[in-house]
């Protein structure tokens, strides 16, 4: 080495002082880029470096794994590969903020990542220029998956919307039988006779339903969970118990197997029973007792499957049906065309079904009643079984 230097000089001394000099400073370099890295790494963040030609440099395995891409497609390539026309916009407008003298040093941009397959990802990216002097180098961004926080957002704008719904209910549907109550109670002070206390009561106890109603409105509205392999037949089965009476009969010609919540799938065929009930029952007054009667009509139920284009399942019955002009109205908070109805059944309803990504509408029977359709139905199993009925002869 020492005759090696002796023989160049001063000038070859300095070249490979050089050399050195570079090489140490490579390796240097190479260690930062290491820590970097596994800084990042453990980040978890989808991370890229974008040079001054405008093709990507440098990508981490976790920006790999969100768009789809191998990593020989991406480098060279240009953003636009996985992002959109408008989201590469607001890139290059950023960043000509951010290599100007008077602004910040980074900045953050709301992008739509389109990955190779599926549906496009909203992220934020954080971007910064690489450190430069005279020419620009290029970029580095860390983007970050706000899927889930829109969905909180909009989960918070559907939780105000309904709270703001159940105020307004609350308050104008309230008002008549706090109304009726107070007016029973001044009666009953005043005479003492148990009429208008029994007025008072019933007001009362319709208050309490409307409440609950609601509060279920409410409830059933929230997004679902966790869903299981439900039998459409058993479900229907448990429901009619609790909600069967009169001379109601239910025939079952499905044993479809279908994805949902079990234990929100009754009370919508539960709330379907009961109307259907409460509507195909009609109504006469008694001229000795001055009572109201229930005639003795068979309301006849029938739940089955849809196997045509859309599949699902359907809920029909043999009672008046329900009117072309109306059939939109059913499922609003409060409609309701019995005196006593709280008008929230169909309501409940339509929200268990948006709850499940159902679709519901309404239409006419064989019979001439009402037919519940419900559609975009995730079906398991589909194959048809015998016939089951229950029927009810309790009075």
């Amino acid at each position: 080495m020492t005759g090696y230097l002796q023989k160049g000089g001063a000038e070859q001394h300095r070249r490979l002082s050089n050399r050195v000099e570079h090489a140490i400073n490579e390796y240097r370099s190479q260690i930062e880029s290491e820590r970097y890295s596994t800084v990042l790494d453990a980040l978890g963040y989808p991370v890229y470096v974008v040079g001054a030609d405008g093709c990507f440099e440098y990508i981490n395995q976790e920006f790999v794994e969100l768009v789809g891409y191998d990593r020989e497609t991406l480098i060279g390539a240009e953003p636009a590969i996985i992002k959109s026309d408008d989201s590469v916009t607001r890139i290059d407008d950023a960043l000509s903020r951010v290599v100007s003298s008077d602004s910040p040093n980074s900045a953050q941009v709301e992008v739509r990542i389109q990955p190779r397959e599926g549906r496009d990802i909203p992220c934020r990216d954080h971007i910064a220029a690489l450190p430069f002097e005279t020419e620009y180098r290029g970029c580095a961004g860390i983007l970050r998956n706000i899927s889930e926080q829109r969905r909180d957002k909009q989960e918070l704008v559907n939780q105000n919307e309904r709270l703001e719904e159940l105020v307004s209910v609350i308050s104008h549907d309230l008002k008549t039988p706090l109304t009726t109550a107070d007016t029973a109670l001044s009666l009953a002070e005043e005479t003492g006779e148990q009429e208008f206390f029994e007025r008072a009561n019933r007001a009362h106890e319709r208050a309490d339903a409307i409440i609950e109603e609601v509060l279920t409105l409410t409830k059933e509205g929230e997004q679902l969970v966790t869903t299981d392999a439900v039998a459409i037949e058993t479900v229907a089965e448990e429901a009619w118990e609790t909600s069967s009476r009169g001379n109601a009969n239910l025939c079952i010609t499905t044993n479809s197997i279908i994805e949902g919540d079990p234990s929100r799938l009754q009370r919508l065929f539960e709330n379907l029973f009961a109307n259907a009930i409460e509507h195909g029952t009609t109504t006469t007054r008694s001229e000795e007792s001055n009572e109201t009667e229930r005639e003795n009509i068979d309301v006849n139920i029938t739940v089955g499957s849809i196997n045509s284009k859309h599949t699902g399942f359907y809920v029909a019955d043999n009672g008046p049906g329900i009117p072309t002009d109306e059939r939109d109205l059913v499922f609003q908070p409060g409609f309701t065309t019995i005196g006593d109805g709280t008008g929230f059944g169909l309501a409940i309803v339509d929200r268990i079904a948006n709850a499940h990504g159902w679709k519901v509408q309404v239409t006419e029977s064989e019979t001439g009643g009402a037919r519940f359709e419900f559609t975009s139905v995730i079906v398991i199993d589909s194959e048809n079984s015998e016939e089951s009925s229950v029927s009810d002869e309790s009075a």
